[in-house]
């Protein structure tokens, strides 16, 4: 399930666009973007957990520093409860 608790493919990116529309100071986080940010020796995050781990990790260490500047952020990415609750706490 995604964050907003949605399969995959279901819209999940066109709905975060639109939300990042509608908020005035703004960031839109896509997990494509960041995972693929490794060229050579990553896996698939949703089968490597080295590549899980560490796409997390970007994707909460982007959000971190764009909300202390004041931004909101959208982040566009299939979330599992246990990837969110062992991080959340750091943000």
């Amino acid at each position: 399930m995604g964050a907003a608790g949605f399969p995959a493919e279901v819209g999940k990116s066109t709905t975060s666009k639109m939300l990042v529309q509608a908020l005035n100071k703004n960031a839109y986080i896509s997990e494509d973007d960041v995972s693929h940010l490794p060229v050579k020796g990553r896996g698939k995050p949703w089968l490597d957990k080295e590549t899980n781990d560490l796409t997390w990790k970007n994707i909460f260490s982007l959000t971190k520093n764009l909300m202390d500047s004041g931004y909101d952020v959208v982040v566009d990415y299939v979330a599992f409860p246990e990837d969110i609750n062992k991080r959340i706490s750091r943000l």
